[in-house]
């Protein structure tokens, strides 16, 4: 017999991240490129995930534009699974990727947008550099908060 996480291999992930580091950005080009030519990514990711992942592009010009300060770790994409959300597995994710940016002595940039988005990555240690407002003819105007973490330096221990 065949179990619900055979036949949905998401179903094993508690969440996922999408972060690029100096020198990988060719790396999620190739994943964009893929989305982009007809491969769909699983249904139980949603069906706005395609749509996210090609605007990732053009949020790409606003970063480098913004947060042209030089190398720098970036957070493209976190997700929850809706049944593991309020458990501490966005907070995890922030944690290793932080850990990992810190080791390279390397801030770390991430765009959100909403009161609550920005409230927990405050609590993850980022602050709002900028907010942009974005619009376009057929949405409404969006603010976008432009988040930046310094490394945490590597000569202070922690007690």
């Amino acid at each position: 017999s065949s179990s619900s996480s055979s036949s949905d291999p998401t179903a094993l992930y508690r969440g996922c991240a999408i972060v690029t580091y100096p020198g990988s950005k060719q790396d999620i080009d190739k994943l964009i490129l893929l989305l982009n030519t007809g491969c769909s990514p699983p249904p139980s990711l949603g069906s706005q995930c395609k749509k996210r992942f090609a605007a990732l592009e053009h949020m790409w010009a606003a970063r480098d534009r913004l947060a042209g300060q030089g190398p720098h770790w970036y957070v493209h994409m976190i997700g929850v699974a809706a049944s593991e959300q309020g458990r501490g597995v966005g907070r995890m994710l922030m944690r290793i990727i932080c850990a990992l940016a810190d080791q390279d002595a390397l801030p770390v940039h991430l765009e959100v947008s909403g009161s609550r988005n920005r409230a927990f990555f405050e609590q993850c240690g980022f602050r709002a550099m900028q907010t942009v407002d974005l619009s376009s003819d057929d949405s409404p105007t969006l603010k976008i908060h432009l988040m930046t973490r310094i490394p945490f330096p590597k000569n202070i221990e922690l007690v």
